[in-house]
């Protein structure tokens, strides 16, 4: 099976690690295992190290000055997803999106790109708006929540790593999302 994934993060060679680029890492590494074929693209030009052969395409954005988290989000995706056209070959048979960020641009490659248009949409999130705190006393906390609850409902699968994420998806975005503890089991669970 052919994967592709979209982060806003991978692990860099020389920078400190971050969860999400641990998950990511990871997870890419456990699908892998299986002996499937993987792909992430992210966005960035720092050195990527060869994690298990996992094939990464990091797209360099410019650096421009953005007013927030939110519109940097949908700014940076738009961009990936156009510069990652003539760096990816062949049809993809599942997408696995990290974070809202990496869900913003797994729907607009499948939407998009000719790679993924039929493709599955799988998002992992590592935490919710509500989880990092009480969005509605924030305009930039509150405008993540808003668009994380619409990303995620535009996926065909939602997993949370923590019983209390998938808990706060039900509760706060009315969003159907499985509980998987484990990496080695999301890798299993999302290849079915």
């Amino acid at each position: 099976m052919r994967i592709i994934g979209f982060s806003w993060e991978y692990p860099r060679i020389g920078s400190p690690l971050t969860d999400l680029q641990y998950l990511v890492a990871s997870l890419s590494s456990a699908l892998k295992a299986l002996g499937h074929e993987v792909v992430i693209v992210t966005q960035g030009d720092s050195q990527i190290p060869d994690f298990d052969g996992v094939k990464v395409i990091s797209v360099n954005l410019p650096i421009k000055d953005y007013p927030n988290v939110v519109s940097y989000g949908l700014s940076s995706s738009v961009q990936v997803i156009a510069n990652m056209r003539y760096r990816v070959n062949g049809e993809f048979n599942k997408i696995i999106c990290f974070e809202w960020g990496g869900c913003v641009m797994g729907l607009l490659a499948k939407a998009t790109q000719p790679c993924c248009i039929n493709t599955e949409i799988n998002c992992v999130t590592l935490s919710t708006e509500y989880e990092r705190g009480d969005p509605d006393g924030n305009i930039i906390s509150s405008s993540i929540a808003s668009i994380e609850g619409w990303v995620f409902r535009q996926c065909d699968r939602v997993y949370g790593l923590k019983q209390r994420t998938v808990d706060d998806l039900k509760n706060k975005f009315n969003i159907s999302a499985s509980y998987v503890p484990t990496i080695d089991e999301l890798a299993r669970v999302i290849v079915e």
